[in-house]
């Protein structure tokens, strides 16, 4: 049992790893900014969430290609059970999320992306839902998120950002 701890330990370095990679500079990972002109744009200067500026953390969204998807079974939920094998690929967003004062009754989403709702259809906002959902707290979030993975391109974007989100709310 000490090794599958030990595992889930180094899964969780790694994951962290993944998702912090662009705060020392305050943008996306350094790969992704080379990959396109407009990473650079969009990553440049993110919205100002609290009084001084500065956002609580920012974090890098990673997206990922399908080397393969095969649907094994349906289930009764009308979801399906999948087999699949990605590869994460250096194309990713940025996250930013700042907690809101004590006696704020919504959460606060923006994009820079035209056409991702900003309503709770959006997965970023789902995802901090269930994060209150599952933890008890009562916390609300500002988030900003900066889109540089094209949306509904099959390059998980809207998945890896609620992913993102769910451990951006954690810490």
């Amino acid at each position: 049992m000490a090794a599958a701890g030990g595992a889930d330990e180094a899964m969780m370095e790694r994951l962290r790893a993944i998702l912090l990679k662009g705060q020392a500079t305050g943008g996306a990972a350094p790969a992704a900014a080379a990959a396109t002109a407009t990473t650079a744009a969009t990553t440049a200067a993110p919205a100002a969430a609290a009084s001084d500026g500065a956002w609580d953390i920012e974090l890098c969204s990673p997206s990922k290609v399908n080397l393969f998807l095969r649907i094994t079974a349906r289930r009764d939920d009308g979801y399906h059970d999948l087999a699949s094998l990605f590869q994460a690929i250096s194309l990713s967003d940025k996250l930013s999320i700042s907690k809101l004062p004590d006696g704020a009754t919504d959460d606060v989403f923006e994009c820079d992306m035209e056409g991702v709702p900003n309503d709770r259809t959006n997965l970023v906002l789902q995802a901090v839902d269930c994060f209150r959902e599952n933890t008890g707290s009562s916390q609300f979030f500002k988030l900003r998120l900066e889109k540089t993975v094209p949306a509904q391109a099959g390059l998980g974007g809207g998945s890896g950002n609620a992913a993102t989100a769910l451990y951006g709310c954690n810490e």
